[in-house]
């Protein structure tokens, strides 16, 4: 394997985006991503390093620097690797399991030199002989959360067939995340894509959407819990069924419901994340594909919350059949000039998780480990997950937005919201 590729590729458009705005922040978390769970098992540590090595070599995205050359930004593939693997010992440690999460923490805030590597780090910390702590972090340029999935499952399929002496059962992939960047390039200059485009200039160009106020004694920027419960849970997942819509919809709904009392505009933007991999050529790479689009969330005349829900429910389908031109998309086709930071379209965002099977490595569980960000988006952002029985999560703000009073209390309002609509759907809004 050569040390690096003699074929200009470019970058994409959403790695394009963090190479400009990478200055902009010195808080990591706002481009970085980690996942951590426990396991408990003997490994073979040489085993695990050798199998990272190999995943790597699978996944050329994992040996990617970025560079910009004539004003373009451009992926510089590498025969390394640009994924450091660690194997840290804390069995000397009582406190090793909180050590490795702190470890993690501070990474995930930290810098990654998009120029020259790594991009990734994976490390497993030994806790005990038979206890690891195994930490995924990475910059977004070259990886999203569906690429967590595919690094756990291909990473345990690598090791399982070392320990077995026999060939993983990976096959071969039929392209490369900068084919994907190729194919991007490409397609934003189709018929196809100025469908889409068009769609979202209608939707979103000249209709400035209202920003939350500030106020400066409102004091630091912060994050608070929010909890729904398994029995609420289960009754938002009842209602969701008889409504046929889904969670994501009806907790989506109640948050719109709430910017709109605090805006005082039945007209809402919200940003939601979306995976962006309608091809099936992306769905075994690993890569940066996820986006975010931007929905315009209208309750004027909607009086109950069953009204409000069918609103959301239809912009949200709506909006996602245009998913492929997210908002980076959008913003580098439609209005080049926009400064983000300065001019942000949407008024918050909003994140759901929604139930994944089991996690495991190479057959052995694996349990998620919660890691806490100091990330805080521009305005308003909520953060929930579902675990498969209950929904949980956070809502950040911004200084000058919320104060720490003001958003426990915004939280409440939530919860309440959703538990009154869960009883009764008709009731006023």
């Amino acid at each position: 394997m050569t040390d690096e590729s003699s074929v200009p590729v470019p970058a994409s458009f959403q790695q394009e985006r963090h190479w400009y705005r990478r200055d902009r922040t010195t808080n990591g978390t706002r481009r970085n991503m980690a996942f951590a769970a426990r396991l408990d098992a003997e490994l073979d540590h040489d085993a695990f390093q050798a199998s990272v090595a190999e995943l790597a070599a699978r996944h050329e995205v994992l040996r990617t620097t970025l560079y910009e050359d004539g004003g373009e930004v451009w992926q510089r593939v590498h025969g390394r690797p640009m994924v450091s693997c660690d194997v840290v010992d804390l069995r000397d440690r009582p406190d090793g399991a909180a050590t490795a999460v702190a470890r993690v923490e501070a990474r995930l805030r930290g810098e990654f030199d998009l120029a020259h590597g790594p991009l990734a780090t994976i490390t497993l910390f030994r806790l005990t002989e038979t206890e690891h702590l195994l930490a995924i972090v990475c910059n977004h340029v070259v990886g999203d959360g569906w690429s967590f999935r595919i690094a756990l499952d291909e990473l345990g399929e690598l090791y399982r067939s070392r320990a077995a002496g026999r060939p993983a059962a990976l096959p071969p992939l039929a392209s490369q995340y900068g084919d994907y960047a190729r194919w991007q390039r490409e397609w934003a200059t189709s018929a196809d894509a100025r469908e889409h485009a068009d769609y979202w200039k209608r939707l979103l160009y000249g209709r400035p959407g209202k920003q939350l106020p500030r106020h400066a004694e409102t004091g630091a920027a912060g994050v608070v819990p929010i909890a729904l419960g398994t029995e609420l849970t289960g009754e938002l997942r009842a209602f969701a069924r008889s409504a046929r819509t889904t969670v994501f919809v009806l907790l989506l709904t109640a948050y719109a419901i709430e910017l709109r009392d605090r805006l005082g505009d039945d007209d809402v933007l919200v940003a939601i994340a979306v995976a962006r991999r309608q091809r099936p050529q992306t769905h075994p790479l690993i890569g940066f594909f996820a986006g975010a689009v931007c929905l315009r969330l209208s309750l004027g005349g909607a009086t109950t919350f069953a009204e409000a829900v069918r609103r959301v429910h239809d912009a949200s389908m709506s909006a996602l059949a245009h998913e492929e031109l997210d908002l980076t998309a959008y913003l580098r086709l439609v209005e080049p000039d926009r400064d983000e930071d300065a001019d942000p379209i949407a008024c918050a965002g909003f994140f759901f998780e929604p139930p994944v099977s089991g996690l495991d490595f190479a057959g052995i569980g694996l349990t998620p480990v919660e890691l806490g960000r100091d990330f805080v988006p521009g305005q308003v952002e909520a953060a929930l997950h579902d675990d498969g029985q209950r929904v949980t999560g956070t809502l950040s703000y911004s200084a000058g937005v919320l104060g720490q009073d003001e958003a426990a209390a915004f939280a409440a309002r939530y919860r309440e919201l959703l538990a009154t609509a869960a009883h009764d759907p008709n009731q006023r809004i």
